[in-house]
């Protein structure tokens, strides 16, 4: 009886555990909210002209850089783990690697990095749990869906140009010269 009693009250508690911890089951593939395995990101319509419609890449150095680049950059693959209360976003071909923000200590007020947090020169500030997909109406009824993190879709911005551009976290005033304004990024699958 007192054996019965321990292995109910442990199974409710592995599956409360198991609900709250693992990933939405993918439904359909089309919508990351309910957990498709992998989509890319481009620069929305807000952006600045050489940037409109430009998927998103990583440099491929450990601990590197998001942005737009051009050669010897791979295209950005992730998915989003979440539960009640965080989204994680990894990397699809490496899930040792995730889509983290780094302090710049200035404006715009984050690094887009691809890595792993813990490793990062300085941890705590790091920012890493709580990337966010919106469902957006479209103008012909269609639902898009932008990539922010905490809920703002449209606080990214780049900077370098006029080819290759480092992509940054946070919100921008006046741009600083070589950078953007705010603009979001779009989610897509191919």
């Amino acid at each position: 009886m007192k054996s019965s009693i321990i292995s109910t009250a442990l199974a409710a508690l592995m599956a409360t555990f198991t609900t709250t911890m693992a990933a939405p089951a993918p439904t359909n593939s089309t919508d990351p909210i309910r957990g498709d395995p992998s989509f890319k990101l481009r620069a929305d319509s807000s952006s600045p002209a050489g940037l409109v419609g430009r998927t998103v890449a990583w440099d491929g150095a450990l601990d590197g850089s998001l942005g737009f680049f051009n050669d010897g950059a791979e295209e950005l693959g992730a998915f989003i783990q979440c539960n009640a209360k965080e989204g994680i976003a990894f990397y699809a071909h490496d899930t040792a690697l995730r889509v983290y923000l780094r302090p710049t200590h200035g404006t715009p007020a984050f690094f887009s990095k691809l890595g792993d947090p813990a490793n990062d020169a300085a941890p705590a500030l790091t920012l890493s749990t709580n990337f966010t997909v919106s469902e957006q109406a479209g103008g012909s009824g269609e639902v898009n869906y932008a990539f922010g993190y905490g809920g703002n879709v449209g606080g990214w911005s780049a900077c370098g140009g006029p080819e290759e551009y480092t992509l940054y976290y946070g919100t921008v005033g006046t741009p600083k010269s070589g950078c953007t304004a705010n603009f979001g990024l779009d989610l897509f699958y191919e």
